[in-house]
């Protein structure tokens, strides 16, 4: 039994696993670890390259993170979270007109799932764009209603379309 566990395959699966687990704890230097010796056994491994980006993201090396989820994206162009993801950095870079390009992207994708929405949400509120914002924070509230964080961008959102609106007039 240890023999098959030991398979590159099986080591990506469990590296891969790691890496995610690590994340979303927090472990960043763990998690990035995880990455890099996946990538040493499969370099093409998508996924590693996204978590990898994400891990330099929350440390606020935004362009490290563009190039590796763009490397991540080159490999597998289908996923919309990679897009929505991309669309975050690159918004946080202030680069505003590719963060909509990259966020119109992973809507055309079929973006679904709540974090996906919800950082496609952000994005657009980012960009004054509250309509849409509201949209996307609304729909990620009704899939995941238990998440504090997406009703706060919901009611944050609502309540600066509506100053816009009452602004407006």
């Amino acid at each position: 039994l240890h023999a098959v566990m030991s398979t590159p395959a099986a080591q990506v699966q469990r590296l891969h696993r790691a890496a995610q687990e690590e994340l979303n704890r927090g472990a960043l230097d763990a998690a990035e670890e995880s990455c890099r010796r996946l990538l040493a056994i499969d370099p093409r491994h998508a996924d590693a390259m996204f978590l990898r980006g994400m891990v330099f993201a929350t440390r606020g090396r935004l362009m490290e993170a563009v190039r590796l989820i763009e490397a991540a994206i080159a490999l597998r162009g289908d996923r919309a979270e990679y897009h929505a993801h991309l669309a975050k950095c690159l918004m946080l870079a202030n680069l505003t007109p590719q963060a909509l390009e990259a966020a119109q992207r992973a809507m055309t994708l079929g973006a679904a799932d709540a974090l996906t929405l919800d950082t496609l949400g952000n994005v657009y509120a980012r960009a004054n764009d509250h309509g849409k914002a509201v949209e996307l924070f609304q729909h990620a509230a009704q899939l995941k209603p238990q998440n504090a964080g997406f009703q706060f961008n919901l009611a944050a959102s609502l309540d600066r379309k509506s100053t816009r609106l009452n602004s407006s007039h």
